[in-house]
């Protein structure tokens, strides 16, 4: 699987702490074809740079399959050791994510964070990553022409909501 590096600022190529932000399993409890391609990106990624630990995100939001368990079960099944797993089991949304990542960086020391996303959701993950963290990277799957046909809704949808939660900011910062 190929994968697209982007980097906010600088970033450090060693001791990386990968972040797969989570995305609905299937009804069956296995990853989802979004959630999929994340984590199979993450495994090319782990596999090629120095990794040091990898922070699954995500509870239960549309079914009973907590998103961050299915991650882990996915990674373990792949390969990745257990003990580098951390699960992030709270967030039930891109800003929440965002959010006890940072608590989670800031009180085991982790630097050099690399967010794993899609890559219609990587403007908005970036929006609001930047507002925790000065630096990091953001890999997506590079997307073939099936996969961008196929989440194009996924994009439209991600663009609206980038819009929403810049006029909640302004809001915010106008009170």
């Amino acid at each position: 699987m190929k994968y697209k590096i982007y980097t906010v600022n600088s970033c450090a190529d060693s001791d990386e702490t990968l972040v797969i932000l989570g995305n609905p399993a299937n009804k069956d409890g296995t990853p989802s074809s979004i959630l999929k391609s994340r984590l199979d990106a993450a495994l090319y990624y782990f596999r090629e740079h120095s990794v040091r630990n990898i922070i699954v995100t995500g509870r239960a939001n549309y079914n009973e399959f907590e998103e961050s368990e299915v991650q882990k079960q996915y990674l373990i099944n792949h390969g990745i050791p257990q003990n580098i797993i951390i699960k992030e089991n709270k967030s039930t949304s891109t800003p929440d994510n965002a959010l006890y990542t940072y608590r989670i960086a800031k009180e085991l020391d982790l630097k050099n964070i690399v967010v794993i996303t899609s890559h219609y959701h990587k403007k908005r993950s970036q929006y609001i990553f930047n507002h925790y963290f000065s630096s990091y990277k953001i890999v997506t799957p590079y997307p073939s022409i099936f996969y961008v046909i196929k989440n194009i809704v996924y994009y439209l949808w991600d663009k609206y909501c980038l819009f929403k939660t810049r006029q909640k900011d302004e809001r915010l910062e106008r009170r």
